[in-house]
């Protein structure tokens, strides 16, 4: 089962092969420090060599898509006026 994410017990690059953030930082700060080979970490952490490799490379870290048209304060602003209208009795319904 090398190469298998553990908590998942699906293939590498699958959807399903998710593996915890915390465990991808330990990982990474094994073979920074010295600690562990890719491989070696890979395989205690159960996380996908290539992965490790990307992620030490800075890759596949940035986001992907379209910028979003509004800041997060440009969409908090709305968020919060509707919170506190809720909050004052004023229910939101789909008309």
């Amino acid at each position: 089962m090398a190469g298998l994410c553990e908590r998942s017990n699906e293939p590498p690059g699958s959807l399903k092969a998710i593996c915890k953030e915390e465990d991808l930082d330990h990982a990474l700060a094994d073979i920074r420090s010295g600690k562990k080979s890719i491989r070696e970490a890979a395989k205690a952490y159960g996380i996908d060599k290539s992965l490790l490799s990307r992620r030490l490379l800075g890759k596949g870290t940035e986001k992907t898509g379209r910028k979003t048209p509004l800041t997060s304060d440009q969409e908090m602003q709305p968020t919060s006026h509707l919170l506190v209208l809720a909050k004052c009795g004023f229910a939101l319904t789909k008309k």
